[in-house]
């Protein structure tokens, strides 16, 4: 099976997981550069859509590559991919809906907390792989991945909280803290592949 499947370079994989964690983060400069407003904001949400189905091809591919996915990470990676997606599915949806007035009181909340629910499936499709993984030397080095995610997301929110209070930095929306300890347990991940070559 090794051999049907192109070999994947440090650099290509490096590359796609940069425009992964970038994605999220240019959406909203390009409407403020270009003055975007209304309806014409909602066609960029295909670069993190794009380029979150790349990065996910990328880590199927890359599970072939080293032996083939077990069905631990076969089922982990087809729901974290089900989740990203509706993800940005409800947050387009969240932001239409509150761009064109369609929610008030109650209904504003439950409207803006809407994103919120995939991210928390993500969070139960992590736990729910680290108690179906068999492998218990995989399921520890996966469980040390995540510390260092840990790890690297508490230091960027408090090091930016600590340059938030000092005026230095503008304000960091708390709802991105995910995306970082998501970010950092991927990279953390693939630098110990790297490492362990």
């Amino acid at each position: 099976m090794d051999n049907a499947l192109p070999r994947s370079r440090p650099i290509r994989l490096t590359i796609i997981i940069v425009l992964f964690l970038t994605s999220f983060f240019v959406v909203k400069p390009i409407w403020h550069h270009f003055g975007l407003t209304g309806d014409a904001r909602y066609p960029l949400f295909i670069i993190p859509i794009a380029a979150t189905m790349l990065f996910m091809r990328e880590m199927r591919l890359q599970a072939l590559l080293h032996g083939g996915p077990n069905p631990a990470i076969r089922h982990y990676l087809r729901r974290i991919s089900a989740c990203v997606l509706a993800y940005f599915a409800l947050l387009l949806l969240a932001n239409y809906l509150e761009d064109h007035g369609q929610a008030h009181g109650i209904g504003a909340i439950l409207l803006a907390l809407l994103p919120a629910v995939p991210i928390l499936g993500m969070v139960l499709t992590f736990g729910r792989y680290l108690k179906d993984e068999q492998d218990e030397y995989v399921r520890m080095l996966a469980v040390q991945s995540s510390l260092y995610a840990t790890g690297i997301t508490l230091a960027v929110t408090t090091v930016w909280g600590f340059l938030e209070q000092a005026d230095l930095v503008g304000h960091f929306p708390a709802s991105l803290a995910f995306g970082i300890w998501f970010a950092a347990l991927g990279l953390s991940q693939m630098a110990r592949k790297v490492l362990n070559r």
